[in-house]
């Protein structure tokens, strides 16, 4: 069967998956994620927008609409101009994020990076429902390998028996002898697939006891639109995070770029477990210690 081409501003998706592949860390990197940004937002900026309805609190919500396509729902405090997204991009290139933005810029600009490509494949070329959660994953991927200038692995191998069996992750970082190694699961939205974010963690800490991985969940958002009735909900499973954070392994982070408040609540619940926005992982201490 031939390969289906993608269209418009995501034609160029594969040379970011090449490029990535060659050399996550690249500053090459930075580059085609400015210029697919840029393309995306010159795309959607000339479409109309529709307010959406939601019962979230201190949130409002629309899409993007081409003809009578409708895209997946976008928060309207989050997404933001090309300026703020250069700017984040430029910190990113000099490796000077903490030092250039604040916690809610960063969060912002990797917002609308993200949201924008997901967007544009709803309008543009919506057979492509995996490209949108790769494209999330190719970026947190870009900006942690550069954060801890360490390259990326998605595999680590674990010993049944006699055998060694390769299991697949999202994203692995082992920066070295004497140093943390992490395990990232990066999601879209955790949904139904929230289970083998703790599932993988409880592998790791089995398997290597004595060279502990931390686990850091780095989401989009769980909103999810109706669109007969356009109204934007949360699916969130808080009880069940819970669960799986008491009695399966711990989670040391979870990072969202659209924060669901059910799972912030989470901060104050038992057992411990830190939901945070996403450009809090630049300022806080922790990662980079281990602990």
């Amino acid at each position: 069967m031939a390969k289906k081409k993608r269209t418009g501003a995501i034609a160029d998706f594969d040379l970011i998956q090449k490029e990535i592949k060659k050399d996550a860390r690249a500053d090459s990197v930075t580059e085609l994620f400015r210029s697919f940004g840029k393309a995306n937002l010159a795309y959607l900026n000339q479409l109309e927008r529709k307010p959406l309805t939601t019962s979230i609190s201190n949130k409002q919500y629309f899409s993007f609409i081409n003809a009578k396509t409708k895209s997946r729902a976008v928060n309207q405090g989050s997404f933001q101009d090309g300026a703020l997204m250069d700017k984040f991009l430029n910190a990113v290139r000099s490796k000077q994020i903490a030092n250039e933005l604040s916690s809610e810029e960063i969060t912002r600009a990797c917002y609308t990076l993200a949201v924008s490509l997901a967007c544009t494949v709803d309008l543009e070329n919506p057979g492509y429902k995996q490209t949108p959660g790769t494209y999330f994953q190719y970026l947190v991927t870009h900006l942690l390998t550069r954060e801890f200038d360490c390259a990326p692995s998605e595999r680590v191998r674990v010993k049944i028996g006699k055998d060694e069996v390769p299991l697949t992750m999202d994203l692995v970082l082992d920066l070295g002898n004497g140093k943390p190694k992490y395990h990232i699961a990066i999601k879209n939205s955790s949904r139904e697939r929230a289970s083998e974010v703790w599932t993988h963690q409880r592998i790791l800490d089995t398997a290597f006891q004595s060279k502990k991985y931390i686990g850091i969940f780095a989401g989009l958002a769980e909103s999810k639109l109706d669109h007969r009735t356009n109204d934007v909900t949360e699916i969130c499973v808080p009880d069940q995070w819970r669960a799986y954070q008491h009695f399966v392994s711990r989670i040391s982070a979870i990072y969202y770029l659209d924060p669901p408040t059910a799972y912030l609540n989470l901060n104050h619940k038992e057992p411990p477990m830190i939901v945070k926005p996403f450009g809090d992982f630049f300022f806080d201490d922790w990662p980079r210690n281990g602990s």
